[in-house]
């Protein structure tokens, strides 16, 4: 087994919150004791806080660990001593609710120590630990697939962008060809139609992008959907006036042929 989780007190440990439960220790190594072999180091994911004002126990704390807050004084504990209840038995892969001994590690040069210095820890209490392997495992697994699928859509939505681009210019080089084929009539057509398709091909960016804000998270994920959202924005609204703009002079253009018969 790599680690357990922490999951719940067996008994209220004064100075320690039970709202900062579960957490997950991943485990170092045995080290023994002057009382038995089989003490496990286990270094916690994060950090948990324990509040108390004896300045002995805080004074054996290195200083970057130490805080204070409007609750009062507190230890950073990043490890833990931990064994089972009865000298023999082991942590072991599988186990739910199995309690343990724990220890705080007041003072992190423990880590380097060959056995364990009980005058660097803080005897705790007793707290029940899961195999992570068996219940904790597959949740980063999870995560990891739902992160893969929110990075796909912002992917998406950033190609998606090149749609309208796409139907412009294309529309454009068929009636440029046409046009040099002599077929003028339907060169005409498809340079007239090219402009407001591009439009509404860009409604199809500009909706993925808009979709896609929730699903990125670190920054060069949300820079893409912004860019995204800028250029479809620019393109719907850049194309629609012109559109506007064509369809004016051509109605301003009828008009004066109707004035002038």
């Amino acid at each position: 087994m790599a680690g357990f989780t922490i999951t719940d007190y067996d008994e209220v440990i004064p100075g320690l919150d039970p709202g900062d439960l579960p957490v997950d220790a991943k485990l170092m190594r045995e080290i023994p004791g002057s009382d038995r072999p089989d003490y496990v180091l286990a270094f916690l994911q994060k950090p948990l806080k324990y509040r108390t004002s004896d300045t002995a126990v805080l004074g054996r704390a290195q200083a970057e660990f130490l805080g204070e807050d409007g609750d009062g004084a507190f230890v950073r504990i990043y490890a833990v001593v931990v064994a089972s209840r009865i000298a023999g038995m082991q942590l072991h892969k599988g186990m739910r609710a199995f309690p343990v001994n724990i220890a705080l590690v007041i003072d992190n040069t423990l880590s380097q120590d060959e056995e364990v210095d009980f005058s660097k820890l803080k005897a705790a209490g007793i707290v029940l630990v899961d195999d992570w392997q068996d219940e904790a495992a597959p949740e980063p697994s999870h995560r990891d697939t739902t992160s893969e699928e929110s990075s796909e859509k912002v992917e998406r939505a950033t190609r998606a962008t090149v749609l309208p681009l796409v139907v412009l210019l294309g529309g454009w080089l068929v009636a440029v060809l046409l046009g040099r084929a002599s077929n003028y009539a339907l060169s005409a057509t498809i340079a007239f139609f090219t402009p407001p398709a591009t439009v509404l091909s860009s409604i199809v960016p500009l909706l993925r992008a808009l979709a896609a804000r929730k699903h990125a998270t670190s920054r060069a994920e949300k820079w893409k959907v912004r860019t995204a959202l800028a250029v479809s924005l620019a393109i719907l609204v850049g194309g629609g006036a012109f559109c506007v703009f064509v369809m004016g002079v051509l109605i301003a253009w009828q008009n004066d042929l109707v004035n002038g018969r």
